[in-house]
């Protein structure tokens, strides 16, 4: 039941389209918020129900194994710039599943960093997609080209997210994915094997996105453009300075 909330492969089909539908505040607090409460409830039952924890845990690191391939590979074959936010935090969130279902102190040290790492993260995601839609009214990535040259600052925030998202080091993201990837690898090395393999389709599909929407020839239909506002920035700069901070000094 927790595990549906947290957006567990295959009861996770509610996350993306509930993100596409939704306005970008309620995004926002959908990701950072509402699956965490699931991976939290995950880990409280383990708690009251260590027997049955044991028991099942092969069965969960399955699944979350499955969650970051498959929402990885999802993502990449995304148009809309929400539905890849939306399949990347699925994604994400397989990365929490994993690091619980190990039963190790450092696989689940690295599922509770997640969890906070990701709300931030896919928060900031969700703010700027709002932030180009508002300015474009458009959100397919075909459309999109080459906002960088008109909104500059937000490419910057968007680029911060996006290697965040893909684990770069000195960001939230590598140190939470590093520890849930040690825990793997001390109880179920196959799963870390393909966690660092959904990792890299990560960086292949974040890397694609930021070059084909913000980098490149300008469209003329954006020449129009303007940037962020200074509320925006305030806003995009709290998320960022927790995304840097904690990828710093995690401890």
């Amino acid at each position: 039941g927790f595990g549906v909330l947290a957006g567990l492969w295959p009861f996770h089909t509610w996350s993306p389209d509930g993100h596409v539908a939704a306005p970008t505040s309620v995004s926002m607090v959908h990701a950072g918020v509402l699956m965490k409460l699931g991976a939290y409830g995950v880990i409280r039952s383990m708690e009251i129900l260590p027997t049955g924890a044991q028991d099942w845990m092969p069965v969960l690191i399955g699944l979350g194994t499955v969650n970051v391939i498959y929402g990885a590979i999802s993502a990449m074959a995304q148009r809309d710039l929400k539905y890849v936010v939306g399949y990347s935090s699925v994604s994400h969130m397989g990365y929490v599943i994993m690091g619980i279902a190990t039963l190790d102190p450092l696989g689940v040290s690295g599922a509770v960093l997640q969890m906070f790492s990701h709300g931030i993260m896919t928060a900031l995601f969700f703010a700027l997609v709002g932030i180009i839609y508002e300015r474009t009214h458009v959100r397919d990535i075909g459309v999109l080209e080459g906002l960088a040259k008109r909104m500059g600052t937000t490419a910057t925030f968007f680029a911060v997210a996006g290697l965040a998202s893909l684990g770069l080091p000195g960001l939230s993201g590598f140190v939470a994915e590093l520890l849930v990837f040690l825990g793997a690898f001390n109880t179920y090395p196959l799963a870390g094997v393909l966690g660092v393999f959904a990792a890299a389709i990560t960086a292949v599909y974040i890397l694609r996105l930021l070059a084909k929407v913000f980098f490149g020839p300008i469209n003329e239909r954006w020449e129009h453009l303007t940037d962020i506002s200074r509320v925006e920035i305030a806003s995009a700069a709290l998320l960022t300075f927790f995304i840097v901070v904690i990828g710093i000094w995690p401890f």
